[in-house]
């Protein structure tokens, strides 16, 4: 695989990186470091899956694809399920109480996110390509995508006012749905 191939697969990789990170800087107060550290979490699940998944391959990969789609689902709808119903519940408010999201809900999407990537772990293992090339170029554009993505969110935020943490909800139950539907209706599955 060239560096093209690899460039345009981290890059692939990190949209849904760059959507969630728009979705927490809506609800979180603005901050460099904030952005930096979502970038960092972003991009060091980004890094860590794909190689756990190419790691695995061998004896795991049937238990891992035929699963993977399914704990991305739970983990983006639960937490867009619990920003929705908050936002739901601040309808009429003045204005979103901004608020710092916590490390570990921050991860958990993070960890949602990147298992695709886990499943293109797996494939890696059956091409010709240097694994740790490939996995930095995929962390680290997952880095830039997510710490973009959330600086992006303080200008975006603002034209959503009350209703940003709803908007951001119904996106990662989104991306979570579309992870599903694709597997599911994929004719490799």
């Amino acid at each position: 695989m060239g560096i093209t191939t690899t460039l345009l697969l981290a890059f692939s990789l990190a949209m849904d990186a760059f959507a969630v990170a728009i979705t927490r800087g809506t609800v979180q107060r603005f901050s460099i470091l904030r952005a930096g550290s979502t970038g960092a979490l972003f991009g060091l699940t980004a890094f860590c899956a794909p190689l756990l998944g190419w790691a695995l391959a061998g004896s795991f990969a049937h238990l891992v694809t035929s699963i993977d789609h399914w704990i991305a689902f739970i983990l983006l709808a639960g937490v867009g399920g619990h920003m929705l119903a908050e936002g739901i519940a601040q309808k009429g408010t003045p204005a979103v109480k901004m608020r710092t999201l916590t490390l570990l809900g921050t991860f958990m999407v993070a960890i949602g996110t990147s298992i695709d990537t886990a499943a293109v772990g797996i494939s890696l293992a059956f091409t010709k390509v240097q694994i740790l090339p490939a996995v930095t170029a995929i962390g680290l554009v997952s880095w830039v995508a997510a710490a973009s993505g959330f600086l992006l969110a303080r200008r975006i935020g603002r034209s959503f006012g009350e209703r940003a943490e709803i908007i951001g909800g119904l996106t990662l139950v989104a991306i979570g749905g579309h992870i599903l539907y694709s597997h599911l209706t994929s004719p490799a599955f």
